[in-house]
């Protein structure tokens, strides 16, 4: 079964690690995944999906200036390239993307992989075209029920076209390891006394780290905050440590393929998002047996340990009462069953999508 997968890029984000996780473990006798990503940047995943078998596509990126060039490109695409399923995992877009595949007579997918778009052009941009998805959509997929509800609708949801399959965690990887934490420790210059708190996501604004920032001005010397990850807001979030004094104890290490290193070098994660489809760094994190605090906005299903606090962001005074209150933990212990019962495990979810994908086979057959 031929599957083509069309995304941004794959990069270090969440969709991407999903969708590696997803192509390393998935019986590709049976699925052959090629990917489609948007300009021609070399992305962190592209040279270990060739090894793997995959071709790796490259359409033009999408402003209104290319919309004629842009779907023409597609049309070329589909009339040059034999699939049976097109899985889509960006919004911006899809609606043309879908609509060309099904004109070819190939099965599509949309995937919601979020719960919020964000600000500006670009969120209106994908909120307008994200209206038009569900209609080209002969199936859909969330990561969560609300991301799902938020991008196609509770009608849609309903119907018997949508399920909901949760993004894996990768146990055995993300256990807590304790070379990984002693490396990465010496490489921030910390004493074992001195608490490390951690934030994995994209410096955009729905990630909100600089709540984190506000956060580590009424936290004694004694607390590190390692901010995991890259986006636009990078300089503006440096600048304002800078301002408020504190480079010292905040750092940057930017996009990582090693994130498991530094969840185990780390005592405690935060997670302060605005809003989330599900949350994978919060999995990861309760997979490196973290203590957690998030905020309101994280979906149930990210929630499968007894480790994570919900905390409203308003309620600024009771993160800094809980970050004072926890004690450094390690070892470490993780419950292999409780990612189970939340259906969350690698092996579960990989043999979702085989199901998933073998049904569509066996419709299409």
């Amino acid at each position: 079964m031929r599957i083509l997968q069309v995304v941004s890029h794959m990069g270090t984000g969440g969709i991407e690690a999903m969708l590696m996780d997803l192509y390393r473990n998935i019986d590709r006798s049976r699925f052959h995944f090629d990917f489609v990503q948007h300009g021609s940047m070399e992305a962190a995943f592209n040279d270990e999906i060739r090894s793997l078998g995959a071709s790796i596509y490259e359409c033009p990126k999408f402003n209104w200036k290319t919309l004629l060039a842009y779907e023409n490109w597609w049309v070329d695409f589909f009339q040059n390239h034999s699939y049976d399923v097109v899985h889509c995992h960006i919004r911006s877009t899809a609606y043309l993307i879908l609509r060309q595949a099904q004109k070819n007579k190939i099965t599509t997918v949309a995937h919601a992989h979020a719960a919020s778009e964000g600000s500006g052009p670009a969120a209106w941009l994908k909120r307008y075209n994200g209206k038009k998805i569900e209609r080209y959509a002969d199936w859909l997929i969330g990561c969560s029920t609300n991301a799902g509800e938020w991008l196609f609708g509770k009608e849609a949801i309903q119907s018997g076209r949508f399920q909901v399959i949760l993004n894996p965690v990768d146990l055995e990887r993300f256990a807590p390891n304790e070379r990984q934490r002693m490396v990465a420790r010496a490489s921030l210059n910390l004493d074992d006394y001195e608490t490390l708190l951690v934030n994995v996501g994209r410096m955009i604004p729905l990630k909100n780290q600089e709540f984190l920032i506000r956060l580590m001005a009424s936290l004694s010397d004694k607390f590190h905050l390692l901010l995991v990850g890259d986006g636009n807001l990078r300089e503006k979030l440096r600048s304002y440590v800078k301002e408020l004094g504190l480079r010292d104890r905040i750092h940057f290490v930017g996009d990582r393929r090693d994130v498991e290193a530094w969840l185990s070098a780390g005592d405690v994660f935060l997670f302060p998002s605005l809003a989330e489809g599900l949350g994978i760094s919060l999995l990861e994190a309760q997979a490196s047996g973290l203590q957690s605090i998030v905020s309101e906005h994280i979906p149930g299903e990210a929630i499968v340990t007894d480790k994570v606090q919900v905390i409203p962001l308003q309620r600024q005074d009771d993160w800094i009462s809980s970050i004072l209150a926890h004690k450094i933990e390690w070892p470490r212990k993780v419950d292999a069953k409780d990612f189970e019962r939340g259906q969350v495990s690698l092996t579960q979810v990989v043999s979702a999508y085989e199901s998933f994908y073998g049904s569509i086979n066996s419709s299409c057959s």
